[in-house]
């Protein structure tokens, strides 16, 4: 995985974590984890990296230029996991008590939990963060035929509460943001809205 601050991108190879430079391409740092690395998110601030590990199922925050460990979490419930940054800390998807996945945010300072995206009882998943906007997909409840689809909600950053139920488009897939748009790698299941789909969301969205 990799993870832009700007100057130099983060890459995960098994146990090694890479600060690399964007321009040349040419690792500049290495750390040696003492577990494998699944995920890595940098802050939009440029002040910490954030690393998930299978091997222990909890989030580490490290130093920003040489990816040493700062903190550990506690240990995380849930099955795939992927994190998005943000200001207010790590936003952690796919962490649910029984079987209902959910966005969880881990808190910059302390790595505590301290809330959750989106309604209770709602699956989600695949977040991503633009300025002040969490994006992720959300799993629809069935409708009168039974039909459920995946859909794109946003949120604010800070609290993962929703700034519209309506949905801003398919979800599914990995959810990619910038401050133009949204972009979305939706599910094969989903035949009309298969591949990339770019989303110009709602301006409540951006509040």
């Amino acid at each position: 995985g990799e993870a832009p601050d700007g100057r130099h991108l983060w890459v995960t190879l098994g146990r090694h974590l890479h600060r690399v430079d964007a321009r040349r391409g040419r690792i500049v740092e290495t750390e040696v984890s003492e577990e494998m690395i699944d995920a890595v998110a940098v802050d939009p601030k440029g002040r910490h990296v954030y690393s998930f590990s299978y091997d222990d199922y909890r989030v580490t925050k490290r130093h920003i230029d040489h990816g040493t460990v700062l903190r550990r979490s506690a240990i995380l419930s849930g099955r795939a996991f992927r994190l998005t940054a943000s200001r207010h800390g790590v936003w952690v998807g796919d962490v649910g008590e029984d079987e209902v996945p959910e966005i969880r945010l881990i808190e910059r300072d302390d790595l505590e939990s301290e809330g959750r995206a989106g309604a209770p009882g709602r699956s989600y998943s695949s977040a991503a963060v633009s300025g002040e906007t969490l994006w992720f997909s959300g799993h629809e409840p069935p409708d009168a035929s039974g039909r459920s689809a995946f859909r794109l909600y946003c949120a604010d950053a800070a609290t993962g509460v929703l700034r519209s139920e309506e949905p801003q488009g398919p979800g599914g897939g990995d959810v990619v943001a910038d401050d133009e748009a949204v972009y979305v790698r939706t599910h094969d299941e989903l035949p009309d809205e298969q591949g990339i789909v770019v989303v110009h969301p709602d301006p409540v969205c951006l509040e």
